[in-house]
């Protein structure tokens, strides 16, 4: 029987979670490797919401896609303004452009919900061996 050290068993956990996270990234970007643009609507809702959030400076921004397209509405009661405000800060912090953004974005939020699931079932795991 093989015995590892604490050592070469954390350095396996560690591996083996890194692969696990490139795993996930690949998987979320195979769809967008020969496509540049947002694949679903909600990409392209998120987008639209967050680029005129920018534009107007203010939580009660311009609808991007008014119907009927002559309509001057203003969104008021946005429920995912937090998801809004987040993307274009993140614009305005890193100066990426928006295709780049929305392109890899997904990935990178998988990896690290992969990475909270993990934390979050270790420690899990470490309050059950505790009992």
């Amino acid at each position: 029987m093989l015995t590892l050290t604490k050592e070469q068993s954390r350095l396996i956990e560690w591996l083996c979670l890194a692969v696990i996270l490139l795993a996930g990234f690949l998987m979320t970007s195979i769809p967008r490797f020969d496509y540049a643009y947002p694949l679903h609507l909600d990409e392209w809702w998120h987008y639209g919401d967050s680029t005129s959030l920018i534009e107007s400076g203010d939580a009660n921004y311009p609808e991007p896609y008014p119907q009927p397209p002559n309509a001057d509405d203003v969104i008021t009661d946005d429920v995912e303004i937090g998801y809004h405000v987040f993307l274009a800060e993140l614009k305005l912090i890193t100066d990426v452009s928006w295709l780049s953004l929305l392109r890899f974005l997904p990935g990178i939020i998988l990896s690290i919900l992969a990475l909270m699931a993990y934390f979050f079932g270790r420690g899990y795991r470490k309050c059950s061996m505790q009992r």
